[in-house]
């Protein structure tokens, strides 16, 4: 109970702090971690060092997609192709991988891949940013 408080306190300070604060990408990948620690706290009833891993895997993701979105945006051009949109599909495969890992499953790394083309494909009518 106590992580899902944590969660949702992050995803509204994140709602509130986020415009010109250049440490809300800390509070954005705070929420990715705590989903984690959530569905693991909910699933088993307690977080694993294996859970922790995967969410600071991700954790660190959703930093490096923001550094690579505030550059992508403070460049004249962007970049040549569509970064983002790319970074922002990778995530479910980062699920899957570390799923897989995990749980010593490839059907994780199947579900990851699917979910990265769905993304993908609702990207052609939901812009991501």
């Amino acid at each position: 109970m106590f992580a899902a408080v944590v969660l949702s306190a992050l995803i509204a300070l994140y709602d509130v702090y986020h415009k010109g604060n250049p440490f809300s990408v800390l509070l954005m990948a705070g929420c990715r971690l705590m989903v984690y620690v959530v569905a693991a706290s909910g699933v088993a009833g307690n977080v694993s060092g294996a859970v922790m891993l995967a969410g600071s895997i991700q954790f660190g993701y959703i930093i490096l997609l923001s550094m690579v979105a505030r550059q992508e945006n403070s460049r004249p051009q962007g970049y040549p192709f569509p970064v983002i949109p790319f970074m922002l599909a990778g995530i479910c495969l980062l699920d899957g991988v570390c799923l897989a890992v995990l749980l010593q499953s490839g059907v994780w790394l199947v579900a990851g891949a699917a979910g990265t083309v769905m993304v993908m494909a609702g990207q052609r009518y939901v812009r991501g940013d």
